[in-house]
């Protein structure tokens, strides 16, 4: 999102992606690239149950 809050680019998929990222891997490339992964057969693997335990923190989530 730009300052007003413009999404500036977005890709959707229909259903949960996974996992994505961003970021400037190619120098000869201006900006940063962008992409997403989703394993074969996710949604049968039980992807989105709820697990017993702690919930996982990132670096930014202020979880711990």
């Amino acid at each position: 999102m730009n300052l007003e809050g413009e999404v500036l680019f977005g890709d959707y998929t229909g259903r949960d992606t996974g996992r994505g990222m961003v970021g400037g891997i190619i120098p000869a490339a201006p900006g940063l690239e962008g992409w997403s992964a989703m394993p074969p057969n996710a949604a049968d693997l039980g992807m989105g149950l709820i697990s017993p335990g702690s919930r996982p923190a990132t670096a930014r989530s202020g979880c711990s």
